[in-house]
């Protein structure tokens, strides 16, 4: 009945739009259109908006799709180079580069464990770096891995020095991750902003390789020494590939036999 009903409407429509004059049909479809047509030449509407919409997130994703490529491609650049910085910093000494596949403990103790091991040369003590900074030591190896204690662990210890005026101190962390410059008299010669640097009386790590700064200064429980906050160079969290420095310091002056 419903649809009888519309057909008799639209044949009514187009008996109204036959007749009279050429203008007068015009402004009667004019009138149709703002009217009763309305909705529908709204739908037609929004249907070819919505065509255009589509075909412009075609486009889009294509525009997207070729921006991640080269974005990705940039990346690789960037890795490579960065690669390329860590060879330079290891230059002058035997070295590996490893990849961090794995970490272990919790987060005062996290150390990590790297994809090179025994076969590849590497040693229980060997140091531990990156482009930027020291990065901890060698504590175990297998054949074809080792773990490594990065300077964020409180087992951590290391003879550093300031870069300035060689200040001697010994490098620690504590359980919240607090790295600081301790064994530094009332009145030593430290600022905040000082660069710290590996020291000769290290047992692990050649002298003078980058730690981190000093961001600042407080006295210690002992109200006999001063402490340094250290900021490192090297953000252990944020690493994913590290060199490994074939070294070992030669400590023959300890087996040496001295005048009393």
């Amino acid at each position: 009945m419903r649809d009888r009903s519309l057909f008799i409407l639209y044949i009514i429509i187009a008996l109204i739009l036959l007749f009279g004059s050429t203008e007068q049909r015009l402004r009667k479809a004019q009138f149709l259109s703002k009217s009763i047509y309305l909705p529908f030449i709204s739908s037609l509407k929004l249907i070819k908006d919505l065509g255009e919409i589509q075909a412009n997130n075609w486009k889009l994703r294509e525009e997207l799709s070729v921006k991640t490529i080269q974005l990705q491609q940039l990346q690789n650049s960037y890795d490579k180079q960065q690669a390329l910085s860590m060879e330079d910093v290891g230059e002058g000494y035997e070295f590996t580069i490893a990849d961090i596949v794995s970490y272990r403990g919790g987060l005062d103790d996290r150390s990590f464990i790297i994809n090179r091991g025994k076969k590849h040369g590497v040693e229980i003590d060997f140091p531990v770096i990156s482009s930027s900074g020291i990065v901890g030591k060698v504590i175990s190896t297998s054949s074809n891995y080792a773990i490594v204690m990065p300077l964020s662990h409180r087992k951590f210890k290391l003879a550093v020095m300031v870069k300035k005026n060689h200040l001697q101190g010994l490098l620690e962390c504590d359980i919240n991750g607090t790295i600081t410059m301790n064994l530094l008299r009332l009145g030593a010669d430290i600022n905040v902003g000082d660069e710290i640097v590996t020291s000769e009386l290290s047992t692990v790590f050649p002298k003078n390789f980058p730690v981190g700064v000093v961001s600042q200064l407080r006295d210690a429980s002992d109200e006999l020494h001063i402490q340094a906050t250290i900021v490192p160079h090297a953000n252990t969290a944020m690493l994913d590939q590290v060199i490994v420095l074939h070294y070992h310091k030669d400590t023959s002056y300890e087996t040496e036999t001295y005048d009393d």
